[in-house]
């Protein structure tokens, strides 16, 4: 897929919570969505710096011309990477690796709506007098897919 449309698939998704989006048009503009529960974040600043954290504190994001550590000025370049005294470690890479881990991560919460449907199928096989007879038995479950912890499904064969 093109940068352009991993960025619109992840910004397009209704999530479901924990997931967090914000948008800000005032101050430069950024997008942000964040997983409540355990921190991990995706921003994007003015479409050119794009960063992905997940919830150890490690981070990727696309590399900026210059960067302040301990009062001193750095360039980074992609490929290269700064590790904390804490061992949190920043990757510098290209968007369209940031887009990636944030996608891989980010689909999982994205919500459907619709019916969850289940399938199984049994074959069931006899001999009698020289003679085969197959069976098939087909089972169809069927359950609205927001209530997830619910166990009741409607099922016919």
């Amino acid at each position: 897929m093109q940068t352009e449309e991993l960025l619109h698939t992840l910004l397009s998704q209704n999530y479901q919570s924990p997931i967090i989006c914000f948008h800000n048009e005032i101050e430069g503009e950024r997008t942000i969505i964040l997983d409540s529960e355990n921190g991990t974040l995706f921003s994007i600043l003015e479409k050119t710096l794009f960063s992905f954290k997940d919830q150890d504190d490690n981070s990727w994001s696309t590399a900026p011309k210059s960067i302040y550590i301990n009062n001193k000025e750095y360039y980074p370049e992609v490929g290269d990477s700064i590790m904390r005294s804490d061992g949190v470690t920043h990757y510098f890479t290209t968007k369209e690796i940031v887009l990636k881990k944030a996608l891989s991560y980010f689909t999982k919460f994205i919500l459907y709506y619709g019916l969850q449907v289940k399938r199984r199928i049994c074959h069931f096989e006899e001999v009698s007098n020289e003679t085969k007879y197959t069976f098939k038995l087909s089972e169809k479950k069927f359950k609205h897919i927001e209530y997830k912890k619910a166990k009741i499904y409607i099922s016919y064969n």
